[in-house]
């Protein structure tokens, strides 16, 4: 996963730093002004100090650990993998037994070592993990913000993201609360306050309660823009020739 690299060099081989013989590869961060990097330490057995003291029987060959431009030791050197290849926004994704979890770049634990994966970068303060049944929505404190797991949960536009389970749409809001119910075959971002939904073939308005308050249906439309949506409504005609407005579900 990750290029090995000289073990004398840090950031990009501007700073030197002391590891002497200890690692065997040094990945220093491409975010964040490479303020730290990811080492690993040699095949060999090393004793660690816990911060009471206590020497610990940790076997840390090969396992990965922070370090600073300093070559001070962030971390203890317990992980099996270290992503920091990946935008966090400050924050480290980090694995053990084949679960993930992140830490900041001071090496304190956000969340709990247990996901199967962190899917993405977090994106306006959300990332995204997989869960049982699906994936969900952590924060950057690492409180898991979803209900419940989705299929697939795209990112929040103008405070809502849209959320699909077993084929069927809807919305969250950022406190992980579905303002719909997961019904809709398609949906749009909302734009001026409105999303755009489609159900059975006919598309409409919602607000961001969820309501659609016009009780209108549309043939076609297109999302708001300033303060405008185009739309294109079902014609019919009756027995005289007057058109007439009508559902798609009446004309069939």
């Amino acid at each position: 996963m990750y290029m090995p690299m000289p073990r004398e060099f840090f950031e990009n081989g501007v700073v030197k730093i002391s590891c002497e013989e200890k690692y065997d590869k040094i990945c220093p961060s491409p975010y964040y002004n490479y303020d730290y990097a990811a080492a690993r330490r040699k095949m060999s057995k090393w004793e660690l100090i816990d911060t009471r003291g206590k020497l610990g029987l940790i076997d840390t060959r090969g396992k990965w650990g922070l370090i600073d431009p300093r070559g001070n030791e962030l971390t203890k050197f317990i992980y099996d993998d270290i992503s920091i290849h990946t935008n966090l926004e400050g924050f480290i994704k980090v694995m053990i037994n084949g679960k993930w979890g992140i830490i900041n770049k001071e090496g304190k634990q956000i969340t709990e070592i247990k996901y199967n994966c962190i899917r993405s970068g977090f994106k306006d303060g959300f990332a995204e993990i997989s869960i049982e049944g699906g994936v969900g929505l952590i924060d950057t404190t690492g409180k898991e913000i979803t209900k419940r797991a989705y299929h697939s949960i795209s990112h929040f536009v103008n405070g809502f993201a849209p959320v699909e389970l077993n084929n069927k749409w809807g919305f969250i809001d950022k406190n992980g609360n579905e303002i719909t119910d997961i019904k809709y075959d398609k949906v749009c971002n909302f734009s001026n306050g409105f999303a755009l939904v489609m159900m059975d073939f006919s598309w409409s308005f919602i607000n961001t309660e969820g309501k659609n308050e016009w009780r209108k249906t549309f043939s076609n439309a297109f999302s708001f823009k300033d303060g405008y949506a185009v739309v294109q409504t079902y014609i019919g005609i009756d027995v005289n020739g007057n058109f007439v407005p009508s559902n798609i579900k009446d004309l069939k």
